[in-house]
């Protein structure tokens, strides 16, 4: 039995506002507002740190509702209200029951064109936010990973991007920082509209329509201003080929990152998806090999990354078992014949197709795979045409993967960390 994602419902109003649908008979809707360029990298120097704390105010009242009177109208209604920054996006979240739909998208669309601040709340979350700094960069796993990344890349990259930004700048915040901020997010973002559960398509689009008609920002932008919606910040690597970080943080085993040079793109969406699969998950020759017939390491995860245009692997074992595994690995990545098998590979296809129509029993798996594709490629596609193309995916276009990874490996970089400074003698 073929599931399928049949009802995702995608429509542009204007250039840069994208509406992304997905009717269900569900008690429940899931509301999602994202401005693509609202977070934190997008930042002036003087700003730093002061998005997180405009994502800990949006919502926090309406024109009508000061905070306690919002908040006491969250809990009669049963209706939830969160805000999150990241890295590149702030994003506004309501979820409710169905029946409240449009009062809930009423809401949505006023604060996120129209919010209200006061200064009690910006007072109360400026402290919060603060300590939420402090507290964060006091943790030993937040030192340690920056104290990383800080050496694998070059400044400015955007894996060694902080969202929690600057004490003393987000101190400084006031009033005319948070509507200033509001104008850059509407100006250079696009905006993504998510909805999915119970609802009534025709009248949620009729009803944005209406809303976006009386949002002058929305019509009145330069269009120079805006980002693209697949905007993506790079990391540079520094110039090594062996890094060994020795660390008092860290573990006294090593923690050891392979990244080897590959193209990430729309493309070769499907194909680096099986790839990892087939050779760094659980059941992928490499963890098999490594895991359960040499029994050297820990764990182990592999990832297509398309801000460093790298598939970088990660695993966890002994000093004295660190040259084994990564021998073991250039073996495996040396010989395609033999680390092949035909029918897994087609196993895996049919698993992978199972694994995402269990998925689809969650409310916001098919929309949030779209987002992603808009976000990541800016091309939307949903999960019935990803399925298409990894169902196609065939031999010949996981070779020419694999042969392009064992061509790389002679570019590829070594980042070994841990409290023992033997690992500085290792042979990688």
């Amino acid at each position: 039995m073929n599931l399928g994602y049949k009802r995702m419902i995608y429509k542009k109003i204007g250039e840069y506002v994208h509406l992304l649908m997905e009717p269900l008979p569900r008690k429940q809707t899931v509301l999602e507002f994202i401005y693509t360029s609202g977070g934190s990298w997008f930042e002036k120097s003087m700003d730093r740190g002061k998005k997180h704390l405009l994502e800990h105010c949006i919502v926090a009242r309406t024109k009508k509702q000061n905070f306690q009177e919002f908040k006491d109208y969250q809990f009669s209604q049963n209706i939830n209200v969160n805000a999150y920054t990241g890295s590149i996006i702030m994003g506004l979240d309501f979820h409710g029951h169905y029946s409240d739909t449009l009062e809930m998208l009423s809401l949505m669309t006023e604060v996120a064109f129209k919010p209200t601040f006061d200064d009690s709340i910006l007072h109360q979350e400026k402290e919060i936010v603060l300590r939420e700094i402090s507290e964060r960069r006091g943790e030993p796993s937040y030192k340690l990973y920056f104290d990383k990344v800080n050496q694998i890349f070059r400044a400015n990259s955007y894996d060694t991007h902080e969202v929690l930004g600057d004490s003393e700048c987000v101190r400084q915040t006031t009033i005319a920082d948070f509507e200033r901020l509001m104008m850059e997010n509407l100006q250079t973002s696009h905006l993504i509209i998510n909805i999915a559960g119970g609802f009534e398509a025709d009248k949620m689009e009729e009803f944005l329509q209406s809303e976006l008609s009386k949002t002058k920002i929305i019509t009145n932008f330069e269009p120079k201003l805006k980002q693209t919606i697949d905007f993506q910040p790079k990391s540079q690597f520094n110039q090594f080929g062996f890094l060994p970080i020795v660390h008092e943080l860290a573990h006294e085993h090593a923690e050891v990152s392979l990244y080897i040079p590959c193209e990430v793109n729309f493309e070769n969406r499907a194909v680096n998806d099986i790839f990892s699969e087939l050779f760094s998950k659980w059941h992928g020759v490499l963890y098999d090999t490594l895991r359960n017939k040499l029994g050297l390491i820990y764990s182990m995860s592999g990832s297509f990354k398309i801000s460093q245009q790298m598939l970088v692997i990660d695993f966890a074992t002994e000093i004295e078992n660190v040259e084994k595994c990564l021998q073991a690995i250039y073996e495996i990545l040396s010989d395609f014949e033999k680390a092949f098998e035909a029918k897994k590979f087609e196993e895996l296809k049919q698993v992978l197709n199972k694994k995402m129509e269990i998925s689809s029993d969650n409310l916001t798996t098919n929309l949030y795979f779209c987002q992603n594709s808009l976000m990541d490629y800016g091309v939307f596609e949903d999960l019935n045409a990803y399925l298409k193309r990894l169902m196609a995916c065939n031999q010949d276009d996981i070779k020419k993967m694999f042969n392009l990874l064992k061509s790389n490996l002679k570019d590829k970089k070594v980042v070994i960390v841990s409290k023992d400074a033997k690992i500085e003698k290792l042979l990688v």
